[in-house]
């Protein structure tokens, strides 16, 4: 678990689009890893595409209920490859315009509009730095 928690501050600190990767990782599988992200609300559309050479029905079954939105098998043509983390990023960026867009106005919805207001006031305070004293 200690490994999963090491993930979870790079993933916070990178923000990645999208996750790439294989089934068999050290130490931890990464049907283990997609569930463990997928617990968390701030990547519920997060798309992870698996990369594998795991081919077996079995295996693209466990991607799916683990959490992944794609299972590609290796070798895999890299005109697919594109296509499909191209597709997995386009729906994931629709998504999120959905949930943090009006749909009648398209401006930010209030929860939306909240933490990007919180985010900047705090960005400003730490640019800002330390008050002298008085």
């Amino acid at each position: 678990m200690r490994r999963a928690r090491q993930f979870h501050e790079v993933l916070s600190g990178f923000r990645p689009d999208l996750i790439l990767m294989d089934i068999n990782l050290p130490e931890l599988s990464g049907y283990d890893l997609a569930r463990y992200v997928r617990q968390a609300d701030q990547y519920a559309m997060l798309p992870i595409v698996f990369l594998t050479s795991e081919g077996r029905l079995d295996a693209r079954i466990k991607t799916v209920k683990a959490g992944g939105d794609d299972h590609l098998t290796k070798p895999v043509h890299p005109a697919l490859l594109v296509a499909s983390v191209a597709a997995r990023l386009e729906r994931a960026r629709f998504l999120r315009t959905l949930v943090t867009r009006d749909g009648l106005t398209r401006l930010l919805a209030h929860t939306s509009f909240m933490e990007q207001a919180q985010a900047l006031v705090a960005r400003s305070c730490a640019m800002a730095g330390p008050r002298p004293p008085s």
